[in-house]
């Protein structure tokens, strides 16, 4: 990995202040996560990796960001946008200069009109709010604008249709880079996750009272979710899903593309995923708080439906900092 990532981050009275906070955040949770894994790393030069930002005034300096952010502008109509684009020269230069050097470009909201009159984006595709969509297409003509989309990659350029959609643009660009690994990390912790909201959910409260439907395929699944750490057990699922054994497995899998049992097992590795990445128990405690009593089954129902072992996914993923410095920065306070 290289031992700096450097991004520019556009700043001016005329741009968004929300993304720019956005793509802050991103950057520091991105260096918090370093800095954690880095303090535990035998590698002696894994202590000087870092990310840095500094906001872009319009002064071009010869450092050239391996990314650069363009927040959007708050512009009042489409012609007040095009005098905005046409009229910064500094930014087009600055653009292809980070494109030349094989950097990528983060298009937020309306920017991403500046692209094409700056000539780096000539086809293909790419999505522009509504309002500005006239502006995008007498810059760009001869890009398809995708009104199915939320958002685009092309060519190392990203274009988004608002603002709200600044922190899943930042890191699937990271994604690209060598700091991939921590994006992927970062994106557990700052983008929705509802299959995770309701695991720690369901953790937090076992016996929580849920509305019952009728459907025996769904009385299955609730039941099995339910009971993640119970031994798996076809006739107390038919019988709490009130069918047949042969019934619940035909419909089941025609439901859920796959059986009870393999739906139990992808349950359990969510929970596991969650509890390698947050909590400091050890392999064979999550494998027992997952519902497995021999440890070694469990590692190969995680590696084969992750592709990975445990330790391997802990050591990629995890989110906390080891207990030692957790406790020395407790004790500090």
């Amino acid at each position: 990995m290289p031992s700096t990532f450097f991004v520019e981050i556009q700043s001016s009275p005329h741009n968004f202040a929300g993304p720019v906070h956005a793509t802050i955040d991103v950057l520091n949770m991105i260096q918090t996560l370093s800095v954690m894994r880095n303090s535990q790393s035998r590698k002696r030069n894994a202590r000087n990796m870092s990310v840095q930002w500094k906001l872009w005034t319009g002064k071009n300096s010869r450092q050239v960001p391996d990314l650069f952010v363009m927040p959007g502008w708050l512009a009042q109509n489409g012609p007040h946008l095009d005098e905005l684009i046409k009229s910064n020269t500094a930014l087009r230069t600055r653009l292809h200069q980070v494109y030349e050097k094989g950097g990528a470009i983060v298009a937020i909201g309306n920017a991403a009109p500046v692209l094409g009159y700056a000539g780096l984006i000539t086809e293909g595709q790419a999505v522009c709010p509504w309002a500005f969509i006239p502006t995008f297409r007498r810059l760009s003509p001869q890009v398809t604008l995708r009104a199915d989309l939320m958002w685009t990659r092309q060519h190392r350029m990203w274009t988004c249709n608002s603002p709200v959609l600044t922190t899943e643009l930042i890191l699937d660009a990271l994604k690209t880079s060598a700091w991939a690994e921590l994006a992927t990390a970062t994106s557990h912790v700052l983008l929705p996750n509802l299959d995770r909201q309701q695991t720690v959910q369901q953790m937090m409260s076992e016996t929580s009272v849920k509305v019952q439907a009728a459907g025996s395929v769904d009385l299955a699944r609730r039941y099995i979710e339910e009971h993640l750490t119970e031994p798996y057990d076809i006739q107390k699922l038919s019988a709490a899903a009130a069918t047949s054994a042969r019934t619940l497995l035909r419909h089941f899998e025609a439901t859920h593309g796959v059986s009870p049992l393999t739906y139990l097992h992808q349950q359990r590795m969510t929970r596991a995923k969650v509890l390698l990445e947050t909590t400091y128990l050890s392999i064979e405690q999550v494998a027992q708080a997952c519902g497995y009593t021999d440890t070694g089954s469990f590692r190969r129902v995680f590696q084969k439906i992750t592709g990975g072992l445990p330790a391997l996914y802990r050591e990629q993923y995890r989110l906390r900092t080891s207990r030692r410095r957790w406790r020395q920065g407790a004790v500090s306070n």
